[in-house]
């Protein structure tokens, strides 16, 4: 679970058989919108590249501030 003003990169990935990662942008989490139909937490996140904001779920969503290639690795 994210806090409001955490900094978060969206990672998209799928581990197992023919898995892949790929990195995506880096953001400011501004608000927690709703659970999705999947059970996963909305958030708003600010996209530092474009000032941008979008809705994400939080299983594309990892702090920068974590070692975040454990998360995707999943050790």
């Amino acid at each position: 679970m994210f806090k409001v003003g955490d900094l978060v990169m969206h990672i998209p990935h799928s581990r197992g058989h023919q898995s892949w990662v790929m990195y995506g942008g880096i953001g400011i989490v501004t608000s927690l919108i709703q659970y999705n139909k999947r059970g996963k937490l909305l958030y708003r996140i600010k996209w530092i590249k474009d000032y941008s904001e979008s809705m994400v779920a939080e299983d594309f969503l990892v702090k920068l501030e974590e070692p975040w290639i454990d998360v995707v690795c999943g050790n």
